[in-house]
């Protein structure tokens, strides 16, 4: 694929539509035979203060436009000749930059250093042509200086969720953001994506099934249904076959967005900008083949929106901007982009041929750079002429070969000896041959799938290793084994066989086989490897294809259920409630919250019936068991932990302060704490976020109001005094006698008693 400079490339095409818009709208002035015409002549400098040694972009056009141009002109067509441009330094001295060719519009632009400090001016002179006289324009001051302007600020990387499109001013999350064109990504085949991120944990953002999956049951017994798919990926939105039509989702959510009975297989995306000058429009399309018929469809819609018919050709490749078609011997490159005589989508399919030759050697299957090979590494081609570079006669048929790793000017592949060889792209020596291997006998039974990156070939074996062997020497650099699998499977290991994705320095590949027994051998699992070091960075459970890896996310077919999983840093939300929210000064509070994954994939299916209030965010520790008790009907681990929770305040007085720092678990978070001031306070919850997720916060109000009065002594109300009742002599005699006569008859009975 034609990639863009992400600097140079990008502001070329913004100077040039700029300088097309304005060289739009100079009046075209009609020219007779006898006479040349007035011409005009403008230039400018951009940014005009700079720094010393700062690079500047001068950009300049004259008009009237050349009569000859036409809007979808190749940007290789020159239509003016003879631009020179002359700089007077601060100190009165010159330098003089050409000659230079128009686009067809007119327009031209260079960079430059200035190498002086101080007031600096530009002039363009055109010398004409048969038609326009010469013109130089008036001069363009402008400043250079000892410190370069500071920069336009650019926002930095998200650290809470996003989804595409993302806003064009945002440059630096360009890194971020990456397609997966074809199958394998490349036309060598090397399931590696060099400029995409790539998940750190098992965290699964959402899954989808368009196929019977899982196990069959009635008379199948446990024999399980096998499905999967193959998917291109091209702005955010994932393209697959699956359930009798191409779907179209988005790789954020899991969403269809249609579906479209779109023939043929496999897709090409291509994206690239519009050959008109200035790159005004971006192509984003998905090509395909339908017997003799090129297609070409909607990446937006799905519909079809152009067709080559009785071409005669099928797409066999898709390298570097340009497609490759064989047949028979006759193998043709062509431009989808080249726009002839008519315009880009008006162009014949014979315009778009760059060439087309009768090859004598082994046919092309694997292309790298600019050389395409085929398999067995039998022979080379130019893919600049076609021309056959070199042939050899390996006589390897015998061997069991398997699908090769093609890079880094070496052509790697594996023999039925266990032993891998590096085969030179350029010359067709052999470079190296490995000791064997691999532990016999599985060892000599290699996957179909292999991989290329960071200088290495990547080989999967039916004895549980992947190696990863360096392409210049064949040493091997790392190699991972999946364990024994203590009688579970014929192999006494854990094979590697689907496609393996590689990107961000991460290896992700999954045991499974080539012709699964009924019932499905349990234990299969996904890992990440750590390309660095060949260590496991996480696994999970399930019989994967990793299918393609974009946007920092990686989808993977789980033959298991059928599923198409996407693996992913997930969106999260914080809640955070204060029971008791108006207190007195010195009580304490009870804070509570939760911090819950916010998923697509949490919210249907039976996740969505287990967690109606939402599910809750886990450590990474605790992130494998976690996503395979959500989504693979696993036991629900009971060990599970939560994540870092950050409680802080803004008192009364606007004044910052945190509370507390608490891990979460599957039931939320709770902290008890004492404000210290009157007022309204703001509580504030925070979660920074994982590998696995985005950070959310949330945040809740508390008053507290004045103390109680402090507890003293009770005092009694004081009380009017009252009289005594008068006691009469009688009553007083009366009653004494009453005593006396008690004090008697107890006398009586105790010396009655006694006797």
């Amino acid at each position: 694929m034609k990639k863009f400079n992400k600097n140079k490339k990008l502001t070329t095409i913004a100077l040039i539509l700029t300088l097309t818009i304005a060289a739009t709208f100079m009046t075209y002035l009609p020219i007779t035979a006898q006479e040349k015409g007035p011409s005009y002549g403008f230039v400018n400098v951009s940014p005009r203060t700079a720094g010393i040694h700062q690079t500047i972009v001068v950009n300049a056009w004259t008009s009237p436009v050349p009569p000859d141009a036409y809007m979808g002109a190749p940007l290789y067509d020159k239509f003016r000749t003879g631009y020179m441009f002359t700089f007077t330094k601060p100190d009165g001295t010159t330098d003089i930059k050409g000659p230079y060719s128009s686009y067809a519009d007119g327009t031209v632009f260079l960079t430059y250093a200035p190498d002086q400090t101080g007031t600096w001016s530009v002039v363009l002179y055109w010398p004409g042509d048969d038609i326009f006289e010469g013109v130089t324009s008036p001069p363009f001051t402008f400043t250079v200086q000892t410190e370069a302007e500071a920069p336009w600020p650019e926002v930095g990387l998200p650290t809470e969720y996003w989804q595409r499109p993302v806003n064009a001013e945002n440059h630096a999350w360009s890194q971020l953001l990456a397609d997966w064109p074809s199958s394998s990504y490349d036309a060598r085949n090397s399931n590696f994506n060099p400029y995409s991120p790539a998940p750190e944990s098992a965290h699964i953002l959402w899954k989808r099934v368009d196929n019977l999956g899982g196990i069959m049951g009635g008379e199948w017994g446990p024999a399980a249904y096998r499905a999967a798919v193959s998917p291109v990926v091209m702005g955010g939105r994932v393209y697959y076959s699956a359930g009798g039509g191409l779907r179209c989702v988005d790789i954020f959510t899991g969403e269809e967005y249609w579906t479209e009975p779109v023939p043929g297989r496999p897709y090409y995306v291509t994206l690239d900008a519009d050959p008109d000058p200035g790159g005004a429009m971006v192509h984003a399309d998905l090509w395909t083949t339908s017997g003799a018929d090129i297609l070409i469809y909607s990446g937006s819609t799905g519909k079809l929106s152009k067709t080559y018919a009785d071409t005669g050709f099928t797409i066999s490749a898709y390298h570097d901007g340009y497609f490759y078609s064989l047949v028979g011997k006759n193998w043709t490159k062509w431009d989808p982009y080249s726009i002839g005589t008519a315009g880009y989508r008006e162009a014949t399919f014979k315009e778009k041929i760059v060439w087309s030759v009768n090859i004598t050697g082994a046919n092309p299957s694997y292309y790298w750079e600019d050389i395409a090979v085929a398999s067995y590494a039998e022979a080379a081609y130019n893919l600049t002429t076609g021309e056959l570079m070199w042939s050899e006669d390996r006589g390897y048929t015998d061997y069991y070969w398997r699908t090769p790793a093609v890079g880094y000017g070496k052509f790697c592949q594996a023999d039925v000896n266990m032993t891998w060889y590096g085969f030179n792209l350029y010359t067709g020596a052999e470079d190296w041959a490995t000791e064997n291997l691999s532990e016999y006998p599985f060892g000599a039974f290699w996957a179909y799938s292999s991989a290329s990156a960071y200088d290495k070939a990547y080989g999967q074996s039916y004895d549980g290793h992947i190696y990863a062997i360096d392409v210049n020497d064949g040493h091997v650099v790392w190699s991972f084994y999946s364990g024994d699998s203590h009688g579970q499977t014929p192999f006494g290991t854990w094979p590697f066989w689907n496609n393996p994705a590689i990107a961000d320095g991460k290896v992700y590949a999954s045991t499974t086989e080539h012709t699964p027994t009924q019932p499905r051998f349990m234990g299969y699992r996904l890992y990440c490897i750590d390309d660095n070091t060949g260590n496991e960075i996480w696994s999970i459970a399930g019989a994967y294809a990793a299918e393609a890896i974009a946007d920092g996310m990686l989808l993977a077919s789980n033959e298991y259920d059928s599923e198409l999983y996407c693996f992913g840093k997930g969106p999260t939300k914080t809640t955070v409630t204060i029971k008791n929210d108006v207190v007195a000064k010195g009580n304490k509070v009870l804070i509570t919250g939760t911090v819950t994954d916010d998923s697509p994939g949490t919210k249907k299916g039976e996740v969505a019936v287990r967690f109606p209030a939402g599910v809750p965010a886990v450590s990474e520790a605790s992130m494998t068991a976690w996503m395979e008790y959500l989504h693979m009907q696993k036991p629900r681990p009971m060990d599970t932990t939560g994540v870092p929770v950050t409680l802080a305040y803004v008192d009364p007085n606007g004044k910052y302060g945190e509370i507390a720092t608490v891990t979460s678990d599957t039931e939320g978070f709770r902290v008890e704490w004492t404000p210290e001031i009157e007022g309204i306070y703001q509580v504030i919850a925070t979660f920074d976020g994982t590998t696995s997720y985005y950070s959310s916060h949330a945040s809740t109000a508390i008053l507290v109001g004045p103390a109680p009065s402090p507890a003293g002594p009770i005092e009694l109300e004081p009380t009017e005094p009252t009289e005594a009742p008068l006691i009469t002599t009688e009553v007083a005699i009366i009653a004494a006698v009453a005593v006396a006569a008690v004090i008697g008859l107890g006398a009586f009975w105790f010396l009655r008693k006694r006797q």
